[in-house]
């Protein structure tokens, strides 16, 4: 009896150990989770504190970008309102400057150096050097008459004139025949030189608008690089009558805009012959840049000769 009561007692003590460890495991856990639910809380506060801070700066940064766009709206506006105000005023620069007088001086003396006298035999005549996108290192094109050098006597049996004679600041150069158009009497013409050269205006004159001639007046060496004023008369397909005086010696040469562009070659002048025939005065021509690409030229320098 005794035995058996002992080991009832100890399976009923195990019973309280093994109770007592459940609790405790129990508790453990319970424990546990609470820690974990305690980490969650934080987490997810932290979470929401960090999308609350994350969306007012995303509030910030949608009102600093509605705030610049609006600037650069305004800004925008203003630079909009300062270009057409440029504009105007460059518009009304323009027609003030169109309104006065041309420094003829200033004119001359920068075209002069471009100008030659051109010699062909017993026939003189002017020339000058203008930019045509087309010559090669060392050369000048020279433009003139064709009926400036028309007698001059070819060295091969063609019927055109080959060489050339062009006088500049004294110095004689060998002019060589690069094209030749009769029949809108221009030539062109290279010589193995740098001289400067004249830029072609991109825009045909109007009537009325102020011209400069300047060349050489009956081949005189006294006379070189002479000039007469005047204007546009009338703008024809292929001339350009205009009031500026020119005599024999002046063919060939630059007729110029207030701003020392070249708008046409010097081609004649009407005169009255005798008495009883009609009465002619300054009535004089040149020949517009675009003859030249009838036949003297072609390329892409003719898309901006008027």
């Amino acid at each position: 009896m005794t035995a058996g009561r002992g080991l009832g007692w100890t399976a009923i003590g195990l019973s309280v150990v093994a109770v007592a460890a459940s609790a405790f495991v129990v508790r453990d856990e319970r424990s546990q989770a609470a820690t974990l639910r305690d980490q969650v809380s934080w987490l997810q506060a932290s979470l929401d504190s960090s999308q609350a801070a994350t969306t007012a700066t995303l509030a910030e940064a949608k009102a600093a970008t509605a705030a610049a766009q609006s600037q650069i709206a305004a800004l925008s506006a203003q630079l909009t309102t300062t270009q057409n105000k440029l504009a105007a005023d460059e518009k009304q620069l323009q027609v003030t400057t169109d309104s006065l007088p041309p420094d003829i001086a200033k004119l001359a003396d920068a075209a002069a150096p471009s100008v030659v006298l051109v010699s062909c035999g017993s026939s003189v005549g002017s020339g000058f050097a203008m930019d045509l996108g087309e010559t090669t290192e060392g050369t000048t094109t020279i433009v003139t008459a064709a009926h400036v050098v028309d007698t001059c006597a070819p060295s091969t049996g063609g019927g055109t004139p080959d060489t050339a004679t062009v006088i500049v600041a004294g110095r004689s150069l060998t002019a060589r025949l690069k094209s030749f158009d009769p029949e809108g009497d221009v030539a062109l013409f290279t010589v193995n030189a740098r001289l400067p050269a004249l830029q072609p205006s991109a825009s045909a004159p109007r009537s009325g608008d102020f011209v400069m001639t300047i060349g050489n007046p009956l081949g005189a060496s006294e006379l070189v690089n002479s000039v007469t004023q005047g204007n546009v008369s009338k703008v024809l397909k292929d001339y350009i009558s205009n009031t500026a005086s020119i005599s024999n010696g002046n063919s060939g040469g630059p007729l110029i805009n207030r701003s020392g562009k070249v708008v046409g070659i010097i081609d004649s002048a009407l005169t009255s012959a005798s008495v009883g025939q009609p009465v002619v005065e300054n009535l004089n021509f040149a020949v517009r840049l675009r003859v030249l690409c009838h036949k003297a030229m072609t390329g892409q320098a003719c898309a901006h000769l008027s």
